[in-house]
């Protein structure tokens, strides 16, 4: 992960910045940690993201604490009066936060971007790839299956200068997801490798659940599996790139 300086990391993430530093010009971060249960490699140059799941994050900032980390993004401002030496990013949403960094990192790379999604099948495919180009690019990829709205976008801030390429699974469970996920990635072609019953009860029908994957890009989609979604391509587009 490149380095990035924390008064211009606050203007990305239109976050308001405090921190008690002298040398608050000379803050740095080049990790991203939102597990604390996770390895840090760096805790002085870590950043913990406070995202609300299941459980709050905020819960885990004493934890954070503890291992080092000095740089926090948070919306509750609470924490700022509690840990004096620390650097604070406070932001109304944590999760924005993230995503429109990446966002932000992703417009600093001129490379072609494969994107994989589908119900099943994205981590084998995207790992095939991966290897498969290996032997004559440097490429990106998410780490594991970090395809999520955590997950892509802390994937996504891995990119570094050395990569000539990148291969990107992308996950949704939800309608909007991929209206996040999609302008954080920008693909250059995506592969949609099938669709089945994963996360269906969230979604009306396999057709809504189609159309949501396919978000507004399906000009750059190649299908490898599945009639239906080929069918609703044409329908909406009336062409598809490839057929895989």
């Amino acid at each position: 992960m490149i380095t990035y300086q924390a008064i211009n990391l606050a203007e990305i993430i239109n976050a308001e910045f405090y921190s008690k530093s002298d040398d608050i010009n000379n803050i740095s971060i080049n990790e991203i940690v939102f597990d604390t249960r996770l390895p840090i490699n760096n805790p002085t140059t870590a950043i913990f993201f406070a995202l609300k799941g299941i459980q709050d994050g905020h819960l885990f900032i004493d934890e954070a604490y503890k291992k080092g980390i000095r740089n926090f993004c948070i919306s509750n401002k609470s924490f700022i009066t509690k840990f004096l030496d620390a650097n604070f990013f406070i932001v109304e949403d944590t999760l924005v936060a993230l995503q429109n960094w990446a966002k932000y990192h992703r417009q600093k790379f001129n490379i072609p971007i494969v994107g994989i999604t589908g119900s099943n099948g994205k981590t084998i495919v995207k790992e095939w790839l991966s290897t498969t180009l290996a032997s004559k690019y440097v490429v990106a990829k998410n780490p594991r299956s970090y395809n999520s709205q955590i997950g892509l976008p802390y994937s996504v801030l891995q990119i570094e200068p050395k990569h000539q390429i990148g291969i990107f699974e992308v996950g949704i469970s939800q309608p909007l997801e991929m209206g996040k996920l999609a302008p954080i990635l920008q693909p250059d072609t995506v592969i949609f490798t099938n669709i089945g019953p994963a996360h269906q009860q969230y979604f009306k029908n396999i057709d809504e659940k189609i159309i949501e994957k396919l978000w507004e890009d399906d000009e750059k989609v190649s299908d490898t599996a599945h009639q239906k979604i080929l069918k609703i391509v044409n329908y909406k587009r009336s062409k598809i790139l490839n057929i895989v």
